[in-house]
């Protein structure tokens, strides 16, 4: 329907969110509750950042690496979203120009570290610590501010508590890195 109304008031930058944006919340439906190959993680990613290129525009430009022998590794569904999305919200995005995020996994032995990282504004240190108690306390599910705890708290029940987080922030850049056992498919 807003596709449809979009065309009828020539917005075809409104057109484009629109399709865009049913496909994702189709895809999101889809990968509740299931678990997906990095692959898929990242072109669930991609998705989510086609709709905030066309809100952001030029502002942001976001590097997405994940070398293909990464690409087998399993993961509960909708890991990096959260993270992106506070890397926009809360980093970089009030820039009006140079803003940049960075999606990325590696491999290394029998491990996946996935990271996501901004030149944004950084986190104050008593809110950095505050937030990396939070990833120990128990999850309350609908509490404001949930979603690297929400991510953690999946990826610990997934990976029966194997998963190891790090957070580094300054004035200039945060890296969330978040490091767990390699599964492969089966």
């Amino acid at each position: 329907m807003l596709s449809g109304l979009a065309i009828v008031e020539k917005a075809p930058t409104v057109h484009d969110y629109a399709v865009q944006l049913a496909q994702f919340l189709r895809e999101s439906l889809n990968y509740v509750g299931k678990q997906v190959s990095l692959k898929e993680e990242f072109q669930y990613i991609q998705h989510y950042i086609d709709i905030q290129k066309l809100r952001f525009r030029d502002r942001i430009s976001f590097l997405i690496e994940c070398p293909q022998e990464c690409e087998t590794a399993v993961i509960p569904a909708i890991i990096l979203q959260p993270l992106v999305e506070n890397a926009l919200v809360h980093g970089v995005g009030s820039y009006l120009q140079e803003g940049q995020i960075r999606i990325w996994a590696s491999c290394q032995k029998n491990r996946i570290i996935l990271g996501v990282e901004d030149n944004g504004v950084g986190i104050p240190e008593a809110e950095l610590q505050a937030l990396e108690e939070k990833l120990y306390q128990p999850f309350e599910i609908g509490k404001k501010g949930t979603g690297l705890p929400s991510v953690v708290y999946r990826l610990r029940y997934f990976f029966q508590e194997d998963v190891q987080v790090q957070l580094e922030s300054d004035k200039t850049h945060t890296c969330v890195k978040i490091e767990i056992p390699r599964r492969e498919q089966c």
